[in-house]
């Protein structure tokens, strides 16, 4: 068995995969452009390209084959997290008109509350303290703070205060 050759400072990396997500989703370019990053879950690398065949979207990590997409709606700014909310490992996803979660195994969408703002301009990453999110929004969006519970397995946003 030989060793595969290690890479040295300065080399090139190698391209394993990439997508043109605009055009694979189609998704218009929200006017500042794409602003999230990869989210990495297990074996999925998840983004948001914010389109009429996926506004959340991920793809094995290794071989890059999409493996789900969700949702058909222009996306935020920000990039989509994990967390464990009422008791289930769930993506957050801040998109151009409203925070969702999400299953992470196939995009499933889990609960949603809508937030509205100028330009589709939702920008702050989400903040999770145990089962409540707290999110943030310019153009006199204001705030908001929610609790994700469950009631016979469905789960809802509640506003705790807006």
């Amino acid at each position: 068995m030989t060793a595969s050759p290690t890479k040295k400072p300065g080399d090139k990396p190698n391209v394993l995969w990439q997508h043109d997500l605009p055009k694979e989703f189609n998704a218009e370019l929200p006017r500042w452009g794409l602003a999230g990053s990869p989210l990495i879950e297990g074996d999925l690398a998840i983004v948001q390209p914010g389109g009429k065949k996926g506004t959340v979207a991920a793809f094995h990590r290794v071989t890059g084959e999409k493996v789900w997409s969700a949702l058909e709606e222009s996306t935020g700014y920000c990039s989509p997290i994990a967390v464990t909310i009422a008791g289930q490992r769930q993506l957050v996803a801040f998109t151009g008109s409203r925070l969702v979660g999400l299953q992470p195994n196939d995009g499933q969408e889990l609960w949603a509350y809508p937030w509205q703002t100028q330009l589709d301009a939702n920008i702050g990453m989400p903040i999770v303290a145990g089962d409540f999110i707290f999110i943030s929004s310019g153009y006199n969006a204001g705030c908001a703070l929610l609790k994700i519970a469950t009631d016979g397995g469905k789960f809802r946003a509640e506003e705790t205060f807006v």
